[in-house]
Protein backbone atom coordinates (compact mmCIF):
# COMPACT_ATOMS: atom_id res chain seq x y z
CA UNK A 1 0.00 0.00 0.00
CA UNK A 2 1.27 3.55 -0.75
CA UNK A 3 0.88 4.62 2.88
CA UNK A 4 3.32 1.86 3.90
CA UNK A 5 6.06 3.66 1.96
CA UNK A 6 5.37 6.85 3.89
CA UNK A 7 5.48 4.87 7.12
CA UNK A 8 9.03 3.70 6.32
CA UNK A 9 10.24 7.29 5.88
CA UNK A 10 8.64 8.33 9.17
CA UNK A 11 10.02 5.52 11.34
CA UNK A 12 13.52 5.96 9.88
CA UNK A 13 13.43 9.79 9.96
CA UNK A 14 16.47 10.01 12.26
CA UNK A 15 18.54 7.97 9.82
CA UNK A 16 18.29 10.73 7.22
CA UNK A 17 20.68 12.80 9.35
CA UNK A 18 23.43 11.10 7.34
CA UNK A 19 22.19 13.03 4.27
CA UNK A 20 22.39 16.28 6.26
CA UNK A 21 26.00 15.53 7.20
CA UNK A 22 26.80 14.53 3.62
CA UNK A 23 25.42 17.78 2.20
CA UNK A 24 27.23 19.79 4.85
CA UNK A 25 30.55 18.20 3.86
CA UNK A 26 30.04 18.47 0.09
CA UNK A 27 32.30 21.52 -0.13
CA UNK A 28 35.11 19.59 1.57
CA UNK A 29 34.79 16.66 -0.84
CA UNK A 30 34.96 19.03 -3.81
CA UNK A 31 38.07 20.63 -2.35
CA UNK A 32 39.74 17.22 -1.96
CA UNK A 33 38.96 16.35 -5.59
CA UNK A 34 40.49 19.60 -6.82
CA UNK A 35 43.63 19.06 -4.74
CA UNK A 36 43.90 15.46 -5.97
CA UNK A 37 43.61 16.63 -9.58
CA UNK A 38 46.57 18.88 -9.00
CA UNK A 39 48.69 16.05 -7.57
CA UNK A 40 48.55 12.33 -8.43
CA UNK A 41 44.99 11.95 -9.84
CA UNK A 42 44.25 9.06 -7.47
CA UNK A 43 40.50 9.14 -8.11
CA UNK A 44 40.86 9.27 -11.89
CA UNK A 45 43.12 6.23 -11.73
CA UNK A 46 40.53 4.36 -9.69
CA UNK A 47 37.88 5.14 -12.30
CA UNK A 48 40.04 3.74 -15.07
CA UNK A 49 41.11 0.67 -13.09
CA UNK A 50 37.48 -0.19 -12.33
CA UNK A 51 36.25 0.69 -15.82
CA UNK A 52 33.76 3.21 -14.50
CA UNK A 53 32.32 5.53 -17.12
CA UNK A 54 31.06 8.38 -14.91
CA UNK A 55 33.23 10.97 -13.22
CA UNK A 56 33.78 11.08 -9.46
CA UNK A 57 31.71 14.27 -9.33
CA UNK A 58 28.72 12.51 -10.85
CA UNK A 59 28.89 9.80 -8.18
CA UNK A 60 29.27 12.30 -5.34
CA UNK A 61 26.19 14.24 -6.43
CA UNK A 62 23.92 11.18 -6.46
CA UNK A 63 23.02 11.18 -2.73
CA UNK A 64 21.97 14.82 -3.03
CA UNK A 65 19.91 14.05 -6.14
CA UNK A 66 18.33 11.14 -4.27
CA UNK A 67 16.81 13.56 -1.75
CA UNK A 68 14.95 15.33 -4.55
CA UNK A 69 13.84 12.01 -6.02
CA UNK A 70 12.41 10.94 -2.65
CA UNK A 71 10.50 14.21 -2.46
CA UNK A 72 9.04 13.69 -5.96
CA UNK A 73 8.12 10.10 -5.14
CA UNK A 74 6.21 11.14 -2.01
CA UNK A 75 4.45 13.98 -3.83
CA UNK A 76 3.31 11.49 -6.50
CA UNK A 77 2.06 9.14 -3.79
CA UNK A 78 0.07 11.96 -2.20
CA UNK A 79 -1.53 12.83 -5.52
CA UNK A 80 -2.80 9.28 -6.04
CA UNK A 81 -3.86 8.54 -2.45
CA UNK A 82 -7.33 9.50 -1.33
CA UNK A 83 -7.28 7.86 2.10
CA UNK A 84 -4.66 7.37 4.81
CA UNK A 85 -2.57 10.31 3.62
CA UNK A 86 -1.30 11.38 7.05
CA UNK A 87 1.92 9.35 7.14
CA UNK A 88 2.70 10.15 3.53
CA UNK A 89 2.41 13.86 4.37
CA UNK A 90 4.65 13.34 7.40
CA UNK A 91 7.15 11.48 5.23
CA UNK A 92 7.22 14.32 2.72
CA UNK A 93 7.86 16.79 5.55
CA UNK A 94 10.76 14.62 6.71
CA UNK A 95 12.37 14.75 3.29
CA UNK A 96 11.65 18.45 2.75
CA UNK A 97 13.45 19.14 6.03
CA UNK A 98 16.64 17.34 4.98
CA UNK A 99 17.97 20.06 2.61
CA UNK A 100 16.81 22.77 5.03
CA UNK A 101 18.71 21.17 7.91
CA UNK A 102 21.76 20.76 5.69
CA UNK A 103 21.63 24.40 4.62
CA UNK A 104 21.21 25.51 8.25
CA UNK A 105 24.16 23.35 9.32
CA UNK A 106 26.36 24.83 6.57
CA UNK A 107 25.55 28.40 7.66
CA UNK A 108 26.12 27.52 11.34
CA UNK A 109 29.55 26.08 10.47
CA UNK A 110 30.53 29.56 9.21
CA UNK A 111 29.74 31.23 12.56
CA UNK A 112 32.86 32.34 14.45
CA UNK A 113 33.90 34.43 17.44
CA UNK A 114 31.30 33.25 19.96
CA UNK A 115 31.52 34.84 23.38
CA UNK A 116 33.39 33.03 26.13
CA UNK A 117 31.46 30.10 27.53
CA UNK A 118 29.19 29.83 24.49
CA UNK A 119 29.63 27.00 21.98
CA UNK A 120 27.80 25.86 18.87
CA UNK A 121 26.98 22.61 20.64
CA UNK A 122 25.36 24.55 23.49
CA UNK A 123 23.30 26.58 21.02
CA UNK A 124 21.75 23.39 19.62
CA UNK A 125 19.98 22.98 16.30
CA UNK A 126 19.17 25.95 14.09
CA UNK A 127 15.42 26.53 13.89
CA UNK A 128 15.66 29.38 11.38
CA UNK A 129 18.42 31.47 9.82
CA UNK A 130 18.32 34.32 7.33
CA UNK A 131 19.58 37.79 6.43
CA UNK A 132 17.95 40.88 7.93
CA UNK A 133 18.45 44.61 8.09
CA UNK A 134 18.84 45.26 11.83
CA UNK A 135 18.42 48.39 13.95
CA UNK A 136 19.77 48.00 17.49
CA UNK A 137 18.57 50.40 20.21
CA UNK A 138 21.91 50.05 22.02
CA UNK A 139 23.88 51.40 19.06
CA UNK A 140 24.64 55.12 19.01
CA UNK A 141 24.39 55.25 15.22
CA UNK A 142 20.76 54.55 14.40
CA UNK A 143 21.44 53.03 10.99
CA UNK A 144 20.26 49.68 9.75
CA UNK A 145 23.00 47.08 9.38
CA UNK A 146 22.90 43.82 7.47
CA UNK A 147 23.09 40.90 9.85
CA UNK A 148 22.74 37.16 9.54
CA UNK A 149 20.37 36.02 12.27
CA UNK A 150 20.14 32.53 13.74
CA UNK A 151 17.15 31.40 15.80
CA UNK A 152 17.80 28.61 18.28
CA UNK A 153 15.45 27.24 20.92
CA UNK A 154 17.27 29.17 23.65
CA UNK A 155 18.65 32.22 21.88
CA UNK A 156 18.51 34.63 18.96
CA UNK A 157 22.04 35.18 17.61
CA UNK A 158 23.13 38.13 15.46
CA UNK A 159 26.24 37.90 13.29
CA UNK A 160 28.04 40.05 10.71
CA UNK A 161 28.81 38.58 7.30
CA UNK A 162 32.40 39.04 6.14
CA UNK A 163 34.85 37.52 3.65
CA UNK A 164 38.38 36.55 4.65
CA UNK A 165 41.58 37.03 2.65
CA UNK A 166 40.66 34.03 0.48
CA UNK A 167 37.15 35.43 -0.18
CA UNK A 168 35.65 32.71 2.01
CA UNK A 169 32.34 33.65 3.63
CA UNK A 170 32.21 33.84 7.43
CA UNK A 171 29.80 35.05 10.09
CA UNK A 172 31.30 36.99 13.00
CA UNK A 173 29.26 36.84 16.21
CA UNK A 174 27.96 40.22 17.44
CA UNK A 175 25.43 39.58 20.22
CA UNK A 176 22.54 37.38 21.31
CA UNK A 177 19.13 37.66 22.98
CA UNK A 178 17.79 34.86 25.15
CA UNK A 179 14.43 33.58 23.88
CA UNK A 180 13.35 33.19 27.51
CA UNK A 181 13.57 36.99 27.90
CA UNK A 182 12.24 38.36 24.61
CA UNK A 183 8.85 39.45 23.38
CA UNK A 184 7.82 40.32 19.85
CA UNK A 185 5.98 43.09 18.03
CA UNK A 186 4.72 41.90 14.67
CA UNK A 187 3.40 45.10 13.09
CA UNK A 188 5.71 48.08 12.62
CA UNK A 189 4.30 51.28 11.19
CA UNK A 190 5.46 52.08 7.67
CA UNK A 191 6.89 48.70 6.64
CA UNK A 192 5.10 45.35 6.48
CA UNK A 193 8.42 43.45 6.43
CA UNK A 194 9.58 44.79 9.80
CA UNK A 195 9.21 43.20 13.22
CA UNK A 196 10.72 43.97 16.60
CA UNK A 197 12.04 41.80 19.40
CA UNK A 198 12.59 43.31 22.81
CA UNK A 199 13.35 42.65 26.43
CA UNK A 200 11.91 44.39 29.48
CA UNK A 201 8.43 45.87 29.80
CA UNK A 202 6.78 48.01 27.17
CA UNK A 203 7.02 50.92 26.64
CA UNK A 204 10.31 51.14 28.61
CA UNK A 205 12.33 48.51 26.72
CA UNK A 206 15.64 47.30 28.15
CA UNK A 207 16.79 46.30 24.66
CA UNK A 208 14.86 46.63 21.41
CA UNK A 209 15.97 45.28 18.04
CA UNK A 210 14.08 45.94 14.81
CA UNK A 211 14.52 43.43 11.98
CA UNK A 212 13.52 43.89 8.35
CA UNK A 213 13.19 40.74 6.25
CA UNK A 214 13.49 40.42 2.49
CA UNK A 215 9.86 39.41 2.16
CA UNK A 216 6.59 39.31 4.07
CA UNK A 217 6.61 35.50 3.88
CA UNK A 218 9.98 35.32 5.67
CA UNK A 219 8.79 37.75 8.35
CA UNK A 220 5.61 35.76 9.00
CA UNK A 221 7.61 32.53 9.32
CA UNK A 222 9.91 34.11 11.94
CA UNK A 223 7.03 35.70 13.85
CA UNK A 224 5.23 32.34 14.00
CA UNK A 225 8.29 30.46 15.26
CA UNK A 226 9.30 33.08 17.84
CA UNK A 227 5.75 33.21 19.17
CA UNK A 228 5.74 29.43 19.53
CA UNK A 229 8.89 29.68 21.66
CA UNK A 230 7.37 32.47 23.77
CA UNK A 231 4.18 30.46 24.20
CA UNK A 232 6.19 27.45 25.39
CA UNK A 233 8.03 29.70 27.86
CA UNK A 234 4.82 31.00 29.43
CA UNK A 235 3.32 27.52 29.49
CA UNK A 236 6.23 26.03 31.42
CA UNK A 237 6.34 29.05 33.75
CA UNK A 238 2.67 28.56 34.62
CA UNK A 239 3.12 24.80 35.05
CA UNK A 240 6.01 25.43 37.45
CA UNK A 241 3.91 27.94 39.42
CA UNK A 242 1.00 25.51 39.61
CA UNK A 243 3.24 22.70 40.82
CA UNK A 244 4.80 24.98 43.44
CA UNK A 245 1.36 26.06 44.61
CA UNK A 246 0.16 22.48 44.86
CA UNK A 247 3.26 21.48 46.84
CA UNK A 248 2.71 24.41 49.21
CA UNK A 249 -0.92 23.41 49.59
CA UNK A 250 0.07 19.86 50.50
CA UNK A 251 2.79 21.03 52.90
CA UNK A 252 0.39 23.39 54.66
CA UNK A 253 -1.59 20.39 55.84
CA UNK A 254 1.46 19.00 57.66
CA UNK A 255 1.99 21.84 60.09
CA UNK A 256 0.22 24.69 61.84
CA UNK A 257 0.68 27.91 59.89
CA UNK A 258 2.49 30.78 61.59
CA UNK A 259 0.00 33.52 62.60
CA UNK A 260 2.02 35.99 60.54
CA UNK A 261 0.86 34.18 57.40
CA UNK A 262 -2.65 33.42 58.55
CA UNK A 263 -4.14 35.65 55.83
CA UNK A 264 -2.42 33.78 53.03
CA UNK A 265 -4.61 31.23 51.32
CA UNK A 266 -2.17 28.73 49.80
CA UNK A 267 -4.99 26.75 48.27
CA UNK A 268 -5.69 29.67 45.91
CA UNK A 269 -2.16 29.49 44.47
CA UNK A 270 -2.86 26.25 42.64
CA UNK A 271 -6.62 26.42 42.23
CA UNK A 272 -6.68 28.46 39.03
CA UNK A 273 -3.96 26.59 37.09
CA UNK A 274 -6.05 25.74 34.05
CA UNK A 275 -7.30 29.30 33.77
CA UNK A 276 -3.75 30.72 34.02
CA UNK A 277 -2.37 28.31 31.43
CA UNK A 278 -5.10 29.20 28.95
CA UNK A 279 -4.50 32.90 29.53
CA UNK A 280 -0.74 32.54 29.05
CA UNK A 281 -1.17 30.64 25.80
CA UNK A 282 -3.63 33.21 24.50
CA UNK A 283 -1.40 36.15 25.38
CA UNK A 284 1.70 34.56 23.83
CA UNK A 285 -0.08 33.74 20.57
CA UNK A 286 -1.28 37.33 20.27
CA UNK A 287 2.12 38.81 21.06
CA UNK A 288 1.00 40.27 24.41
CA UNK A 289 3.46 40.28 27.27
CA UNK A 290 2.25 38.39 30.30
CA UNK A 291 2.98 40.22 33.55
Amino acid sequence: MPEDIGHCFVIYADQFQVYVDYCKNKENSTKILVEDGQKDNYFEKQLRNNQLKCSIDSYLIKPIQRITKYQLLLKDLLSCCEDNRTETKDALEVMMNVPKKANDAIHLSLLEGLEEGLSKEALGDVLLQDKFQVWDSKQLIKKGKERHVFLFETSLVFAKEIKDAKSKLKYVYKFKLMTSEINITEHMEGDSCKLAVWTGRAPMFDHRVILKSNSLEVKQLWVKKIRELIQEKYFYMEVAMCEAGQRSNRNSKDFDMDPEFSGLNLANIGSNCNENLSSAASNASSGTKVS
